[in-house]
């Protein structure tokens, strides 16, 4: 089993406010929890597609795979992250948001605070544009 740190724990509602250099610093922490989820959960998902839907076998999957899901999240909402959608987490900057996916291997994205949409913006795009306080 990969070991690995978890450098700050909260209550599941506490989000932080986070500076690039950071979320960075977390992030190989996010990917590691994020992929041991997403290899404990692939034969799960295998496994229920091979059934039919009248097999009593797949409603057990399925509670597995929420398991899964739902400790993913409560990993990630300790670490003070907001969860966005499966295996996708946002940094709080204040401003706004660093966006991460999984298997992304670096942040790469913004999502501005003000925007309805939340459309991610390339970071590099959005740091020489805004040159905001969160990234230095």
């Amino acid at each position: 089993m990969e070991k690995y740190r978890i450098p700050q724990i909260g209550r599941p509602a506490d989000t932080r406010v986070f500076s690039l250099v950071e979320a960075e610093s977390l992030l190989p922490d996010v990917q590691k929890l994020t992929r041991r989820a997403v290899i404990e959960l692939e034969p799960i998902q295998l496994s229920y597609r091979k059934h039919l839907n009248c097999d009593p076998r797949k409603s057990q999957l399925a509670l597995d795979y929420e398991r899964i899901v739902r400790s993913w999240i409560g990993h990630m909402q300790r670490l003070g992250l907001i969860v966005r959608g499966l295996w996708e987490v946002d940094f709080d900057t204040g401003d706004g948001y660093l966006s991460w996916r999984h298997p992304e291997l670096r942040l790469g994205f913004f999502v501005d605070l003000h925007d309805p949409d939340a459309i991610r913006q390339s970071l590099p795009e959005t740091l020489a544009e805004l040159e905001p306080s969160w990234a230095y």
